[in-house]
């Protein structure tokens, strides 16, 4: 039996994933459909990697992380094991092998791939970097050994310059400014900011500053990016907040091991238990729009930043409503659509969805008017 593939089919003019089975190289792996399930989808153009994670305990091999083609590309490219079979491990105990993608992040202006691994029990996580424009070739690596494995939540980039004389971060899209990642950890009081300059992590908090002139700390959810330049962060009551990157700031409370702050303001509630927060990364669109999807409901929603106050029911749209989980909501290759994507295979077998246009409402409704 072989072990993963994925299948284009053409449906209503846009491909779109379909698990099945495929030879890769004669390696033998688990068939069932039902035994992997996507976590998660990053994009480099028509390139698509998936990470994945095997359900099933009769097999013995950890492959995490494959590459495909995006649904939009008309010349499908030969799903493989990213970046090759030799990286991944071959066992728990193989540290220095990719042992469980968490998550994966691409910077487009150079082409860098950023993975979460988040280790085993005998392995610590660590954070690893690709090329994608050098043949995929692996050119950083750090080990979080102050961290446990399963630690590692997700990852978000953003494009800035160093701090200024006044401790500010000016932030740019020049493609000669510093990429960051901020890294999420489960139930933490600080998200880690790393740079492949700095070469260390800098633990940033997030302030929520009091009338008495004190503060409480943020503890995140999730997160996302708004236009290069604003982190949107949800907390676990499903709260959104959001803090201007640009007012990161050095600490000098070095007794609490701070090494960065910034302060965020309270956007408002969102319409219930909510994942998957989406933004796309459009500066010059009038409308900017946050997606999001309300597992109670089976509701994929959007709410637009530019409504007046603060989040409200009417301010929203319904896009979809799906009976099949979503994990990540994706913007296109091409800027101009919204899929979503899904852990399983929906009720005709695919696994990501178109469902609209950004400037098109194709039938979408307002929630609770």
């Amino acid at each position: 039996m072989n072990f993963f593939s994925i299948i284009w089919c053409l449906i209503g003019g846009a491909s779109a994933w379909n698990l099945a089975t495929f030879d890769d190289s004669g390696l033998q792996f688990a068939t069932n459909n039902n035994d992997y399930e996507i976590v998660h989808v990053s994009l480099f153009y028509v390139r698509s990697f998936l990470t994945i994670r095997n359900l099933s305990n009769s097999s013995n091999h950890h492959i995490t992380l494959i590459e495909s083609t995006w649904p939009e590309n008309l010349l499908p490219i030969q799903s493989r094991i990213f970046p090759n079979e030799l990286s991944h491990a071959k066992h728990k105990s193989d540290c220095n092998g990719i042992v469980k993608t968490i998550q994966t992040a691409v910077d487009r202006t150079d082409g860098h791939l950023w993975l979460l691994d988040n280790g085993s029990q005998y392995c610590t996580p660590k954070l690893i970097v690709f090329d994608l424009l050098r043949s995929n070739i692996e050119i950083h690596r750090y080990l979080f050994t102050d961290l446990k494995n399963d630690a590692l939540k997700s990852i978000q980039l953003y494009i800035k310059d160093d701090m200024d004389a006044n401790n500010n971060a000016i932030v740019k899209r020049s493609s000669t400014a510093t990429t960051y990642a901020l890294i999420l950890i489960h139930q933490s009081k600080f998200l880690i900011q790393y740079s492949l300059s700095d070469n260390r992590p800098k633990k940033l908090f997030l302030i929520i500053p009091l009338q008495s002139g004190a503060y409480d700390i943020l503890i995140a959810a999730e997160i996302t990016i708004k236009n290069n330049d604003e982190l949107v962060v949800k907390d676990y009551n499903n709260n959104l907040w959001i803090a201007k990157l640009n007012e990161i700031k050095y600490s000098s409370i070095q007794s609490k091991n701070i090494d960065l702050f910034v302060e965020v303001k309270f956007l408002g509630p969102l319409l219930g238990s909510a994942n998957a927060l989406a933004i796309p990364q459009m500066v010059d669109d009038i409308d900017q729009y946050m997606y999001y999807y309300l597992p109670r409901d089976g509701a994929v929603v959007r709410w637009n930043f530019r409504f007046p106050g603060e989040i409200r029911a009417e301010g929203h749209e319904v896009l979809y409503l799906t009976k099949s989980s979503i994990v990540q909501i994706v913007f296109g290759a091409k800027a101009s659509s919204v899929w979503i994507v899904h852990a399983h295979a929906d009720e005709i077998g695919d696994h990501c969805r178109r469902i609209l246009n950004f400037r098109t409402l194709n039938g979408s409704r307002r929630l609770f008017s």
